[in-house]
């Protein structure tokens, strides 16, 4: 079960949802993102990362890029 938001076309969100979580997989469909904590890394998708390390106050957020 992923919960995850896109805002607009660009911006994928992926907030921690369960109290006391440190970490989460994220869905990220086809196309490649840039990860919003770290730019960096560029996943390309569709894939799962499993894992996300997400402390409080990490919001896990990915941009597509075109």
């Amino acid at each position: 079960f992923f919960l995850e938001y896109l805002l607009g076309d660009k911006i994928l969100a992926a907030p921690i949802i369960t109290q006391g979580s440190t970490s989460r997989s994220i869905y990220l469909p086809v196309g490649k993102w840039r990860d919003g904590n770290n730019n960096d890394t560029v996943y390309e998708g569709p894939i799962t990362l499993d894992n996300y390390p997400a402390p409080l106050g990490v919001l896990p957020y990915f941009i597509h890029e075109d």
